[in-house]
């Protein structure tokens, strides 16, 4: 597990300005090297590890962790209620107009993960 490359390409990502979030589902294809980092930690049962990067919310970290575990990863039932809290949080942000639209888009859709 990288936790070191997974922060550089958040970084990355985020001054690129891409967001986690683009038309209702998630940006990146399960080929993208993001995910390739993210699913080394659920290949080895580490999700837990993982949800480390929930207290890093610079370059989106926390809020790219919390979909990549939904979405590729099998998050245990206190893991959800984290991500799907960490989605609202930026589904109101002021900061982001695009990226608030967004979340809020993917939480209408995404409402059976509570």
């Amino acid at each position: 597990m990288d936790a070191v490359k997974f922060l550089s390409l958040c970084k990355s990502y985020y001054l690129d300005k891409r967001i986690p979030i683009k038309n209702g589902s998630l940006s990146v294809e399960s080929t993208d090297e993001i995910v390739q980092v993210a699913q080394a930690y659920f290949y080895a049962n580490k999700e837990e590890d993982f949800t480390g990067f929930f207290m890093e919310s610079q370059y989106l970290v926390n809020l790219w962790s919390a979909h990549l575990l939904l979405d590729f990863g099998v998050p245990n039932e206190k893991q959800v209620s984290q991500d799907m809290d960490i989605v609202k949080r930026y589904s109101t942000t002021s900061l982001n107009e695009e990226l608030a639209n967004e979340e809020r888009e993917w939480l209408k859709r995404n409402q059976n993960k509570k």
